[in-house]
Formats: C-alpha cells, structure tokens, sequence
C-alpha cells in the first residue's frame, strides 16, 4: 500500500522552510505597458533569508527586488529570473554579492523555479566551499610549482599486471617538465604509453625491469646510469610509494611536471520550492516507549533532495523508524544528536558518513515540537576533495622527500616600505632538513631567519633578498668557507615567492679541485722532465682511419724541436710541424702504437740539422704519447766510444803479441843465456878467477829473475786477455789442489795449513787457482824466522753493506768472504793499496824473491769476477786477505 502525503498547513511549511539552511525568496514579476518584466516584488521569505537581508520580513515583504537589490541589475541575477519567468524553465547559478550593509561579498548558488506567475529563488550560502576550493587550488598551485621548479625529472608510474597478477610494465602518471626533456619524448606520447614503449633499447628495458622489481619487493633503487639517446649519466632514486605506485627521482634536471589532478563536479540539487533547495530536509517525529524514553525517530515528512541523499524511497522513510532503516545510526552517533537536540533544544551541527548510502551528510538539526527538523546537505565531494587533497599533498610531499635537490618554498615579508626583512618559509623536504640538520616540521611555517640563521651569515639571505626585489631567478654555485661546502642552487622568482633548490657538489668540486691539482702536478711532472713530452691525439678521415695527430699537451721542453712558437703549438697537426713526416716513415709507427697498443722506440737522425733523437712512443687514449731526446752528444759519445774500443782491441791485440813474443821470442834468449852460463860455471869455473865465477853466478841469478818476470807478466796479460767463461767451481777441491802443488813448501817450512768448510762458487777456475797459490804462496813466503807458519783459510756469507773499505757497490746481493790469515811478517797498513800494484814490493830482492806482481794478479783476478780484495796487517804479529766474491753471478 502506498503512502500518500497529506497536505501542509501553512504554519507547518513556514516552520519547515525556516528550518532549510538554504535562503528561500517568492517573488511576482511587474511588467510595463509593452508586457515587459520591469522589476519583482517580493512576496515571501523565510528565516535565513531575512536573517540575510538582516531586515524584519514585514518591512521587505512588497519592495521590489531592484530596490532591495540596487546592484542585482548589474549581476546575472536580474537577467537570469527574467528569463526563467519568459521561458519556464529553471535555472541555476553561482553568483558573488554583497547584500545591502555587509562589508564583503558572499559566494551564492541560486537555484530558480517559475510557479505559475511567481518566481521561487532559493540560495545557499557557498562562501565557504568557494574559499575551500581557492585555497585548495592555491596550494595546488603551490605544491605544482614546487614540482615543477626541482632540478630533478620526477616521474610516477603505475605498475601494469597481467591477468596472473605479475607485473609487466608500469604506465607514467605523472611527470615533471623536467621528465619530459629528459626522455625527449611530448607529454601526450609519454602518458598514452606505457614504459616499456616508450624507447626500444635493451638497456633501458632492463632498467625497467629493475624498477618493476623495486615495486614488487619494495626495496628502493640508487644508482647513477648512462642514458644513450641522451649522452647524458643520471643519478635514479626509485622508491615504491603504494602497492602499485613508483615514484621515480632523477637528479640534474629542474623542471617539474604539474600534476593533473581531476575534481568531480557537485550534484545538482532539485529545483521547485522544497526540492530546487541544496538540502534534503527531514521532519523527525520522537518516538517513545511506555517510560517515555526516547528510543528512535519517526520521519513525517521528507523532500526529493532527502530521498536522493540517503537512497531511501519515500515509502521506506515515512513508514520505518530511523533506528530500523540505519541501525548503524546508533554507534555513528546521528542518533544521540537527534536525541539530544529534543532533550536540550540546543540546535546541532555535525558531519557524518552515511555508509547506507557511502555519502558524507552535512546535518543541521533544531528541535521542532517533540522532534525535529533535520536539513542534510551531501558534502561528499568537499570532504573527498579535501581527502584527496590531503593524498595528493602527501604524494607530492614524498614526491619531493624522495628528491636529492634541497627545496624550498620562501614567502617574502616586507616592512611599510616593501623592503623584505625576512620570508616565511611554506614548503621544504626531507633533503632540505638532511642538510641543515633541522627536521621538515621545525622549518616549515617558520621565519627563514629565525630557524636557519645561518642564511644571514654565510650571505645566502642578501641573494635571496635581490632576487625577490629584482624579481629576477639566479643559479648559482656557493661555497661556505666555513664547513668548506659546495652547493649548486637555484633561486626562483614566481608570484612574489621563491622557490629555493639546491644540490651538495661538495664531493664533485672536491673531485674537479683534486683533478685540477693533478692537472697542475702531472703539466709540473711534465715540465720537471729533461726530455720533451708532447700528446696527440688521433684525427681521423670519414672512414675512421688515422689521417694525422693532433697536440693537446707538451711540456715546456718540448717547443724546442718544433719550428713555431709555444702559444701557436697546441692544436697544430703533426704533418704541419714535420712535413717528411710520413716520407720518412715515422707515421705508420704512430699509427700502428693506437691500433695495437704496442710501444715504440726509435732513434731518428737528421744529419742536415746534426741533429739526433730518441723517440719514445706510447699509446694514449685515441692517441700517443711521445717523448722526445736530444741524443746528438750521446750518439757523438757513442761513436767517440766504439773508436776507442776499436783502439782497445788493438791495444788488446797488440798485447797478445807481446804475450806470445815474452812466451817465445824472449824466453829462448834468456834460456840459451842460461844454458851458456850453466856450462861456463860447470866446466871452467875452476879456471876462473873468483871474481869472474862471482859474476857468472851474478848473471845466473839475474837471468832467473828475468825469467820469473816474464812469466809473471804474461800471467798478469793472460788474466785479462783470456778468461775462460764461468762454471761452477769447489774451493774445497780447488784449494787443495793448489796446496798438493805445494807440499815441498809447505814441508820445507813446517808450515800448518788450517781449512775450514768452503762455499762453491761461480767463476774462472784457471784465474780463482791463480788468486788462491798467489796468497798462500805470499803467506809461505813471508814467514818469521824461528816461527813455523800458520795458515788459516775460512769463508762466511756476508752482506754488501758489510765489505770494509769500499764504496757502495750497487750491488745489492750477498758475497762470500774468504780470508786467508798468517802469523807472518805482516807488513805497515798505509802500504795497503801499494801492495796491489804492478812492480810494488815492501822488501828487497835479496832479502824475499819475487817480481812485486803476484799481488796485482790476484787484484785482477778479484776485479775480472765482480768482487773485492783487502787486507789488514801488523808488522810481525801477520796479515789477513780477504776476498770478497758474488755468491750469485
């Protein structure tokens, strides 16, 4: 069964019309004597609307609406109610008015109905909701603006999944100007695609993948990348921001794209006298139980407006309780609102979320009788504008945290004069409150000076004060002298604010300093060279073949062998300083050494310049690197020097002869002398006066040191003219070999000869046989009478550093030392170096034989096998030899 309503008594719809919050005006148009509408008369008006005329209802009630309204004729309201009264049709529209004795204007949104020859305007007060809405789009604005004027491409992506879930791809939501150039790509093409069809290079799908990875487990991505297309290295910051959405940093850039962000338009509301109002309007009966407690709500009466909002027929609304229809309505809190506006009486206002209907309501409540009037207005789309805002800001406030630029957004405060004192800083991030050591909320909303003042100090505020008067952006880089820090900033001047970005160099102006230093130190290595240091680099023909060599670099040594001047050598082409050059076939070297890496060495002479050089070439790059030696007077000593060795071959030649002549041609005289002398002093040195046998003997004697000398001298030319190449050689065999050739000595003197354990060594075996009889000869010979010798021969492993008497030898290796020690004559130390002379003896001949050469011979032998001889003695206590030779040859 259907539910009709009844009728409204009057004073009833009076009562329900001045609880509407919206203002509710009859008029009646007045037309001239051509039927034209001239002017309205008022009729009617309910509460709101005579509270905003701020007049007694009885004292407006007949005026015309032009005298009530002066200005209406001057807004679209005049036009817009004529044409509804001509037409029939309504009409509704949002108009700003100032009402007569109010200092500001107020945000309209007039609804008007023709009713037979009467106009129905109602109106609600949307003051409110404009100011909402401006100030959301001015922070909009704001946060855009902020976006846009980072020097980072911020994109934010969306993931893709197929219909196993997986994800696939990601679809750009959102990209800054700074993405844009970037990618190179027009916005459209960049938000029609997705990801993946946006380049076609394997490199950046796997980068996509990598930020499809971050986005499935969440962990964040730092990296820097090389982009091929644009030849360019990016620092990506990627951080999942929500299940299906990356936010994506990419730094070095300084645009930002304005994000679109799409608002739903508000219902429309009815438009005849109940139901042209904004408001559903509820007429709530209480309904009591036997205690007359009040235990749920009956609706009486309710309008189009009502019905919609709540999504209730008219018959469920006039024929179930509240409770019944919205049991949720008792935790929700409408119910003990109703309840208590009838208890008190105390009007209520409050805002709820009808999950019944997924609807946020706006409820005006005032008691009516034992009830009361409840007028609902849909306020969905404020309140989801506002959620959204609150997510968009928040997105975009992460946007901008996950940015490795500082940013900041400064209001500036000027004085009467309009000079700037300070700025309120309205925006910053994470970046920002990294660096200065203060967090986001301690900044935000703050005077610049009084939180970070800092600025005053380091001079950042005096810049930012010129920009903000000149109204002219800056970039710049800035270092503080007194943390030693390097900042790349960007001062932006747009609607008397600035928007502040910055970026810590700190570690690549370090870099650039440090490189520069190295630039400075390898051009003074460079410079410190004796020889020319000159860098080229390759030039190339259309082909990629090497056509010539460029320099880039040479040292200060280097103009020498060039025919330019030093400030015109740089840039000059090699074939341009040295024509011949590839006559000459020097060209192909250089070409070769950049495609093989291979050094080259040359020595080039140019005898019409009496020139020589030693060329040094290495691979550099796409280029070389060639060092250049004047070697005119080392090639001129070279060839002084193979002169003189040619001359030593022949002095060594020559020497060989007079061996051979001293081995041959001499000897045979000295021997038929001898043999003579053997006869005469054998067969007639009885015939023969005394004196005549004396000089016989004198000449025998003198015959036999001839001899000895002349075999010590060829033994002394043979040690340097013919060495036997080097073999391993056992002093233990070899010293007793020389001491079985000396068993008659060594018995005749009763001589004891101590050896202990010797090393074997690397050598002459024929020269080390020699050194060794020549010592233990030596210590034979120059024995103390009545003292028996005493011959000790030992040998111990020792460093360079420890040969006494010697300079250093470059030799960094260990020697054998083998001494041979006597208890003999000895001798004074300041002979020590005579003694190792040709010719030299400390004695004379009749006292001790010998030619004074047995001791060179043994300095030769020593000196041809890389070591060292000395000596230390006392006269009669003896004399220790010791021989110093490489344990390694």
């Amino acid at each position: 069964m259907t539910a009709t309503p009844s009728p409204i008594p009057s004073h009833l719809l009076q009562s329900i019309l001045d609880c509407s919050l919206n203002g509710i005006m009859v008029y009646q148009s007045l037309c001239n004597e051509l039927e034209q509408i001239i002017d309205f008369r008022l009729l009617f008006l309910n509460k709101p609307a005579e509270a905003d005329l701020d007049i007694p209802a009885l004292q407006v009630v007949g005026q015309t609406l032009l005298t009530l309204f002066p200005d209406a004729a001057r807004t679209p309201v005049f036009d817009q109610f004529q044409t509804v009264i001509e037409t029939g049709k309504s009409a509704r529209f949002e108009v700003s008015y100032r009402f007569p004795g109010r200092s500001s204007s107020q945000w309209l949104d007039i609804s008007a109905v023709r009713l037979e020859n009467y106009l129905v305007m109602s109106y609600l007060d949307i003051t409110g909701r404009k100011t909402t809405e401006l100030q959301l789009r001015q922070e909009n604005d704001l946060h855009n603006h902020a976006l846009n004027s980072t020097a980072n491409g911020i994109v934010l992506c969306r993931g893709i999944r197929d219909k196993q879930q997986r994800l696939v791809d990601l679809q750009p939501v959102l990209i800054n100007e700074a993405g844009i150039q970037l990618l190179g790509l027009a916005r459209e093409v960049i938000m029609e695609r997705t990801a993946l069809m946006l380049v076609d290079d394997k490199s950046y799908h796997l980068f996509i993948q990598q930020l499809l990875n971050v986005l499935e487990t969440g962990r964040e991505l730092h990296n820097e990348r090389y982009v091929a297309w644009t030849a360019r290295w990016y620092s990506i910051q990627a951080c999942r921001y929500d299940t299906d959405l990356l936010s994506v940093s990419i730094s070095d850039v300084t645009h930002t794209k304005k994000a679109e962000f799409s608002r739903e338009e508000q219902n429309r509301l009815l438009s005849k006298v109940m139901n042209t109002v904004q408001s559903g309007i509820m007429l709530c009966q209480a309904v009591r139980d036997a205690d007359n407690t009040l235990v749920d709500f009956q609706v009486t009466f309710c309008n189009e407006k009502c019905l919609e909002l709540t999504g209730f027929s008219r018959q469920q609304l006039l024929t179930t309780t509240m409770l019944t229809l919205d049991p949720a309505g008792k935790n929700s809190g409408i119910f003990d609102s109703y309840a208590r506006v009838v208890e008190t009486g105390v009007p209520v206002r409050t805002e709820n979320y009808f999950e019944q209907a997924g609807v946020w309501l706006d409820n005006s409540v005032q008691k009516f009788g034992d009830g009361v009037v409840a007028s609902i207005s849909d306020v969905t789309a404020l309140k989801t504008t506002a959620i959204n805002y609150k997510q968009t800001a928040a997105r975009l406030q992460n946007v901008l945290d996950a940015s490795l630029t500082g940013i900041s957004v400064l209001k500036p405060i000027r004085n009467a004069t309009g000079q700037v004192f300070d700025f309120v800083v309205t925006l910053t991030n994470e970046a920002t409150a990294s660096t200065t050591g203060i967090t986001k909320e301690a900044i935000t909303g703050q005077y610049l000076l009084s939180v970070m003042p800092f600025h005053r100090e380091f001079g950042l505020f005096d810049r930012y004060v010129a920009v903000a008067t000149k109204k002219k952006s800056e970039r710049f880089k800035w270092h503080i002298e007194q943390v030693d820090r390097w900042f790349d900033m960007s001062v932006i001047y747009q609607d008397d604010e600035l928007v502040v970005t910055f970026l810590d160099i700190t570690t690549s102006k370090h870099l650039q300093i440090a490189q520069q230093k190295q630039a400075q130190l390898l051009q003074g290595v460079l410079d410190g060279a004796l020889n020319s240091i000159i860098v080229y680099e390759a030039v190339r023909d259309d082909q990629g073949q090497i056509d010539d060599f460029r320099v880039i670099l040479f040292n200060k040594t280097a103009p020498q062998f060039f025919p330019v001047p030093d400030k015109q050598l740089t840039g000059m082409r090699l074939t341009q300083l040295y024509p011949p050059t590839k006559e000459r076939g020097m060209f192909a070297p250089c070409v070769r050494v950049v495609e093989t890496g291979e050094p080259y060495r040359a020595i080039l002479e140019y005898p019409e310049y009496n020139l020589a050089v030693d060329l040094s070439i290495s691979r550099f790059g796409d280029g070389i690197i060639v060092g250049a030696n004047n070697v005119t007077d080392i090639r001129r000593y070279q060839r002084e020097l193979e002169r003189s060795n040619q001359e030593l071959k022949r002095s060594n030649d020559n020497l060989e002869e007079f061996a051979y002549v001293a081995s041959h041609d001499l000897q045979e005289p000295l021997r038929k002398i001898q043999s003579l002398g053997d006869v005469l002093y054998t067969h007639y040195r009885y015939d023969m006066p005394e004196p005549a046998t004396d000089l016989i003997n004198r000449m025998q004697n003198a015959s036999h040191r001839m001899q000895s000398l002349i075999q010590d001298l060829l033994a002394y030319s043979r040690i340097s003219t013919q060495q036997q190449p080097f073999q391993p050689v056992s002093l233990n065999r070899l010293i007793g070999d020389v001491l079985t050739d000396l068993e008659m000595t060594v018995a005749d003197k009763q001589a004891t000869v101590t050896v202990e354990n010797l090393p074997d060594i690397t050598g002459d075996p024929v020269q080390l046989r020699q050194l060794f009889q020549n010592l233990i000869s030596n210590s034979l010979k120059f024995s103390r009478p009545g003292f028996p010798p005493m011959i000790r021969i030992a040998a111990r492993l020792v460093n360079y550093l420890d040969i006494p008497g010697e300079p250093a030898t470059g030799q960094q290796q260990a020697f054998w030392e083998i001494s041979v020690t006597d208890n003999g004559i000895g001798f004074n130390e300041k002979y020590t170096q005579r003694i190792f002379q040709l010719f030299q003896r400390l004695h004379g001949k009749n006292q001790y034989s010998g030619t004074g050469i047995g001791l060179a011979i043994c300095k030769r032998v020593v000196d041809n096998h890389k070591g060292f001889i000395t000596t230390t003695s006392r006269s009669g206590e003896g004399s220790v030899f010791r021989v110093y030779l490489p344990e390694k040859v």
